[in-house]
């Protein structure tokens, strides 16, 4: 996660969303492994899911060792979309 451009990420969901959206469920989302608040896109990518695909997701969060600035997770839980960061 943490070597992915804003462009791979964005591709990468297209391709679950391909492969599953037929099924018609709400996403649960959950990034972890690494520590996702290193990429640079991160963020931008959350924010991005949750303009464009907010209404197919349930929920969605991140792990974290906590190691970004306060502002980071106070800019990412006012994300609507973003119900959990542990």
């Amino acid at each position: 996660m943490s070597n992915k451009t804003f462009d791979q990420l964005v591709n990468f969901w297209l391709d679950i969303l391909s492969k599953t959206a037929d099924t018609k469920l709400k996403y649960k989302i959950s990034f972890t492994g690494g520590e996702v608040t290193t990429n640079k896109d991160f963020l931008p990518f959350l924010h991005w899911l949750d303009e464009n695909y907010g209404d197919v997701i349930q929920s969605m969060g991140f792990t974290t060792n906590g190691s970004a600035s306060i502002r980071y997770y106070k800019d990412a839980i006012k994300i609507p979309a973003i119900s959990f960061i542990s």
